[in-house]
């Protein structure tokens, strides 16, 4: 599948906030990047881009983005961009598309919710549009947003100046490539537009409806959406992760969510948030293991939390800037494992301190069981639903806690029990469900 992203129109209305309308920032990423990051996201292995103002921008950002992401861009400009509506624009695209793909909008906002549940329809010799039937929406402009009128799946008609209308039109659309040799058809009629090739296909029984209600996005006209768009973006990270535990619900979300906001907007990649989490991991660690005075001790039960909490912002900042990957979310699990070593076998030294070698082996159980459990819970959290979620962040509250009273023998006994009983549970239920 390709994804073909329409970007070549001026956007004078948000001119105030960005000079090139596709290159808006938005919390530390733009606009264009957003999608593309998205599209691939969704499963596009190849992702076309029409251009038109401010082409050279578009072209310098491109050169701009990493390896792995440029190569699968294409820029493909319309010299006709000032003269012509968008369904031109999508014309440029034809000979780059070789079966059915994503057609989005430069300008809109989207959740992967949407393009995920939009990629998983069939748009056999037509299309599918992403519908909205919240017409209720204070953050869509009613006066100038695209209406769609519903005759059950099928659309019947679409237009910004429908009388009656059941749901928006997101600008997001899944399509067949046999579409595309309609464009000279609509065009040789003297209306270049996309929505006049996507009411052709209404006419014709061909352009269905995904009803996407239930999930984000935003049409980006002026610098007041932009606010909009970067209001609900943050709010939505209020809500955190389904597997989160306890701790991470009520204590370290909403420290990290108020380390996030602040961060968004800087350099900071969420690979370079994961590598500074294990440098204040390993901090924590050697005052850790060299504590001889309480207020050290204090210390070092203060950098385990404050690595805990940061542990978050990685993954918070990537779903904000839809830079979510697959390697980055296996590089914050190899860091975290390296974390976790370092500080059982830190809370290990300390034990060992009165010269009882005993404590060696409750050490190696801990970390053992530490491991284990951050290992099964790969399978355990899409199977099991547990109601009480023991993971990372009771360990690292217990490892916080543990050093700052000072007790580093009872710390690693709870961690040997409880990680190795957790275990031990998910491998009697895991026999029912594998």
């Amino acid at each position: 599948m390709e994804a073909v992203i329409l970007a070549a129109g001026r956007g004078s209305r948000l001119q105030a906030a960005s000079a090139c309308k596709p290159l808006t920032p938005l919390l530390g990423t733009t606009l264009l990047e957003r999608n593309v990051r998205l599209a691939q996201a969704a499963g596009a292995r190849r992702i076309i881009i029409v251009t038109g103002y401010r082409h050279d921008d578009i072209a310098r950002w491109k050169e701009g983005l990493p390896v792995r992401l440029r190569e699968r861009v294409v820029l493909v400009p319309n010299p006709d961009w000032a003269s012509t509506e968008n369904g031109r624009s999508l014309a440029q695209a034809r000979n780059f598309v070789s079966g059915p793909f994503l057609l989005l909008m430069a300008d809109h906002v989207y959740s992967a919710e949407l393009l995920n549940q939009l990629v998983q329809c069939d748009a056999a010799e037509g299309a599918v549009l992403a519908v909205d039937r919240r017409l209720e929406r204070a953050s869509i402009d009613a006066q100038d947003a695209t209406k769609v009128q519903l005759d059950g799946e099928r659309i019947s008609a679409l237009s910004k100046d429908l009388f009656r209308a059941d749901a928006y039109d997101t600008g997001a659309f899944l399509c067949s490539a046999a579409i595309l040799t309609r464009l000279d058809a609509v065009s040789e009629g003297g209306d270049s537009r996309l929505s006049a090739l996507m009411q052709t296909l209404a006419d014709e029984g061909k352009l269905l409806a995904c009803d996407v209600s239930h999930t984000y996005w935003q049409d980006v006209d002026t610098p007041t959406d932009l606010a909009a768009a970067r209001t609900d973006l943050l709010a939505a990270m209020t809500k955190g992760k389904r597997a989160d535990g306890p701790v991470s619900r009520y204590l370290n979300r909403p420290c990290s969510q108020w380390i996030s906001r602040r961060l968004v907007n800087t350099p900071l990649t969420p690979n370079h948030i994961s590598w500074l989490v294990l440098g204040v991991t390993l901090l924590a660690a050697w005052l850790t293991a060299t504590a001889s005075h309480w207020a050290v001790f204090i210390l070092a039960g203060v950098f385990i939390q404050l690595a805990s909490i940061l542990d978050g912002c990685d993954g918070e900042i990537a779903r904000l800037r839809a830079q979510s990957s697959d390697y980055g979310g296996w590089l914050d699990a190899v860091l975290d494992r390296y974390g976790d070593a370092v500080l059982i076998a830190a809370m290990t030294w300390q034990a060992l301190q009165p010269g009882d070698l005993a404590y060696f082996w409750l050490g190696v159980a801990a970390l053992a069981g530490s491991f284990l459990v951050s290992y099964s819970a790969h399978k355990s959290d899409r199977l099991l639903h547990e109601r009480i979620r023991i993971g990372r962040d009771l360990r690292m509250l217990i490892l916080a806690l543990g050093i700052a009273f000072q007790q580093p023998v009872a710390t690693l006994w709870l961690l040997a029990l409880f990680m190795n009983l957790t275990v031990a549970i998910r491998l009697y239920r895991m026999r029912d469900v594998l």
